[in-house]
């Protein structure tokens, strides 16, 4: 006998004469599986060549697994972008408010390139800046958050598809 499940592990198709299926089919030995399987063998999962119950309380589990770990991954990306980036030996943080402050400094260095630029760098104090250092420091930060950006949401994708809480826990930020 044959099985063949989804991409969740479901059992979606019982197979007693014919050939096994290609993608995620199981050969399954009928006088091993208890009756009870049997009897309701689409309320199963099959995983490690075992038969699991679905279970509403294991899936919301897992969703739960799956969303702390998505929260802490988030959490680990803001906290890196706001440390910011270093340039030219200084690192400028990039919290939101450093962000807004660079986008309007850029504007102008772009719009009015002579106009005299003031910023600064932590625990710095502020000095003039050149229109290109300006338009320098915001293509390394947009760069820097266009990459944790990615990287996260490549993450979260990625967990969305783990069914196992134990290869969701060792997943690690970078």
């Amino acid at each position: 006998m044959y099985i063949r499940t989804d991409n969740n592990n479901n059992i979606v198709e019982v197979i007693s004469v014919g050939v096994k299926p290609t993608e995620n089919g199981y050969e399954v030995n009928p006088d091993e599986i208890p009756i009870d399987v049997l009897k309701d063998i689409f309320k199963y999962k099959f995983i490690n060549n075992e038969f699991i119950k679905n279970d509403n309380i294991m899936d919301s589990i897992l969703e739960e697994v799956r969303n702390v770990k998505i929260q802490n991954m988030s959490a680990i990306c803001n906290k890196l972008i706001e440390n910011g980036i270093s340039f030219n030996g200084e690192n400028y943080s990039l919290k939101p408010n450093d962000q807004i402050n660079l986008m309007k400094l850029e504007t102008v260095a772009k719009l009015s390139p002579t106009t005299p630029i003031f910023y600064h760098a932590d625990g710095q104090m502020c000095r003039q800046y050149s229109a290109d250092e300006i338009i320098n420091i915001t293509e390394t930060a947009s760069a820097f958050i266009a990459f944790h950006t990615t990287y996260f949401n490549m993450l979260k994708a990625q967990i969305k598809t783990i069914n196992d809480t134990a290869a969701i826990s060792v997943i690690n930020y970078g």
